[in-house]
């Protein structure tokens, strides 16, 4: 099973020449190609497992007319809320008073995930209680670079001490439990977005672009899909965290969304079933037996 294209360019032929099932793992898109894409190319694998529906779409770009099926990947482990007690612990160490409203973005710290656009859109809505949270740490010179220049929008927009940054951290369960709903306004599209399952696990209404895979996991049932503009997106976080009973309601449809989902079980019975299926397929058309 090859990742990305640079794996399936190196070991791809290879693999092919000694009669081995190729397998392709699409966790992104093949939109534009580059020289390692078309490098893949020339050893295609035997069949797709595209993350999602979205992922998919894009595989006839670099690997035309071989089959695909999607396939999402698991949620590990369900998100559990955590006692009241436990909530409270969490906002007392984090100083935020309990009658806050907390929104939390859980995320790599690069432009895509659309941390600028989700302090634009709050700015308008100061009057509003909320504090919100940005949980994830610089791992790149780049990365630190933009989160530098994050802070520097948030004091620009006299937002001041309601926007966290809580960097890396090991208690990420913990933090979901104890926010109020959660927004991440991509500015490109997520291929699939695991964060989407695990907040709608924990209990969080969410906020997400509508396109990209976090079209095919947030409904109407848990949570808010906008478009890419800011005045989308100021209104649906406006409408959350004005409406306690509707982030209840969307927050308490998001477990059985995400299992739905994301079941272990599920979900590793149909990849085994695939699996079994793209090698058995494979065997056939090389003349060798399954």
């Amino acid at each position: 099973i090859c990742h990305s294209p640079w794996a399936e360019s190196i070991v791809g032929a290879v693999l092919r020449k000694a009669g081995i099932p190729l397998v392709y793992l699409q966790h992104g898109t093949h939109h534009r190609l580059g020289i390692v894409d078309v490098l893949a190319r020339f050893a295609p694998p035997d069949f797709i497992l595209a993350n999602s529906l979205y992922s998919s779409q894009s595989t006839k770009n670099i690997f035309p007319g071989v089959p695909t099926e999607v396939w999402n990947p698991p949620l590990p482990s369900p998100v559990q809320r955590v006692a009241a007690s436990s909530r409270e612990d969490v906002r007392r160490a984090l100083r935020t008073p309990k009658d806050t409203t907390v929104i939390v973005q859980v995320s790599r710290m690069e432009a895509l995930k659309g941390h600028a656009r989700h302090l634009e859109a709050l700015a308008s809505l100061s009057s509003l209680a909320w504090e919100l949270w940005f949980v994830g740490g610089a791992q790149r010179p780049e990365e630190a670079r933009y989160e530098a220049g994050l802070k520097l929008l948030s004091q620009r927009l006299g937002l001041g001490g309601r926007v966290r940054f809580l960097g890396q951290r090991q208690d990420v369960p913990e933090i979901l439990a104890a926010a109020d709903l959660f927004c991440q306004p991509n500015s490109e599209p997520e291929s699939y977005g695991l964060v989407f399952l695990e907040a709608l696990s924990a209990g969080l209404p969410v906020v997400a672009l509508k396109l990209g895979g976090a079209a095919e996991i947030v409904n109407s049932t848990c949570g808010i899909l906008v478009g890419t503009d800011t005045a989308s997106l100021k209104g649906a976080l406006k409408t959350l965290l004005t409406d306690a009973a509707l982030r209840s309601r969307l927050g308490a449809a998001g477990p059985a969304r995400a299992l739905f989902l994301g079941s272990p079980k599920h979900q590793l019975k149909k990849l085994e079933s695939m699996l079994r299926s793209a090698v058995t397929s494979a065997r056939c058309l090389s003349g060798g037996t399954a």
